[in-house]
């Protein structure tokens, strides 16, 4: 018990007189002093970034210009049609810009070219647990297995029992 009083009346102090201090010197926040006027919110619209064929479709490039939560960028991947092909979140959007595909300023445009043609093929084969958005193939690990589906999307999947023939 002694140990505790002799902490608090060793850290009490200091603590209070640092708080003190620090409220006596209160200032607003100004990185920039010569622009007293605060920082305004922009709404950028979406961008086409770039156009470029694969497998003898023409597909664009959009950034969004849309960033959620966790401070990620939508960028979709849209066909001749304007539907989405592929959409993923990325947290460099300002790389999916035309003026950054024509500056080269995070890689080479062959590289571009080759990154999205990858992401579009890869899109078309792999089987996803929760899907995309977007048209073309889609697959689910539920797909062979339609009972098991049928359960899971049920909303009274835990209080009925599903025999064979429901399926």
């Amino acid at each position: 018990m002694r140990g505790i009083n002799s902490f608090f009346k060793l850290f009490l102090p200091t603590v209070l007189t640092a708080l003190s201090i620090s409220t006596l010197s209160l200032t607003p926040a100004s990185a920039h002093s010569e622009h007293p006027e605060p920082a305004k919110m922009v709404m950028l619209e979406p961008e086409a970034a770039y156009t470029f064929d694969h497998a003898n479709q023409s597909y664009t490039v959009w950034n969004t210009n849309l960033v959620n939560f966790f401070g990620l960028f939508r960028i979709e991947i849209r066909n001749e049609a304007d539907e989405v092909e592929l959409v993923w979140w990325e947290r460099r959007g300002w790389c999916y810009t035309a003026e950054a595909y024509a500056e080269e300023r995070c890689m080479p445009q062959d590289r571009y070219l080759n990154y999205f043609s990858q992401r579009l093929a890869n899109a078309s084969s792999t089987t996803s647990v929760f899907g995309r958005t977007g048209t073309g193939t889609r697959s689910s690990i539920l797909d062979n297995y339609p009972c098991l589906e049928k359960r899971v999307s049920s909303n009274l999947a835990a209080s009925v029992d599903m025999v064979p023939s429901d399926c």
